[in-house]
């Protein structure tokens, strides 16, 4: 349904249960992907790094980035920015704060 919305440039899906790496990798696929510039994806359970990852290499306007409370995680998304940064794509984010769980499973 967000697909549906070219112009969707600040999005807040916090504490959004449904909210998966399948939907994420379709919203960095349809035509908001360019001008989305903020997503706060707080505590949505189900979110891995895969859809993280794709995020920041399709939306290069993403400038603000919010995932706390994410469990499934991994230690591993603290060098998705720096592998989307080598992407031609030019990821520049200016806001990006998040929470890594210790225990978190491995994918």
């Amino acid at each position: 349904a967000l697909c549906v919305c070219p112009f969707l440039f600040c999005l807040n899906v916090s504490y959004v249960a449904g909210v998966s790496d399948e939907g994420l990798i379709a919203l960095s696929q349809c035509s908001s992907h360019r001008i989305l510039s903020e997503l706060n994806l707080s505590h949505c359970i189900q979110i891995t790094d895969v859809g993280v990852k794709s995020l920041l290499i399709n939306c290069p306007r993403l400038r603000i980035l919010v995932i706390h409370g994410c469990p499934k995680l991994t230690g591993s998304s603290r060098q998705l920015p720096q592998l989307a940064q080598a992407d031609e794509k030019k990821l520049r984010l200016s806001h990006l704060t998040w929470t890594i769980y210790a225990n978190a499973p491995n994918q």
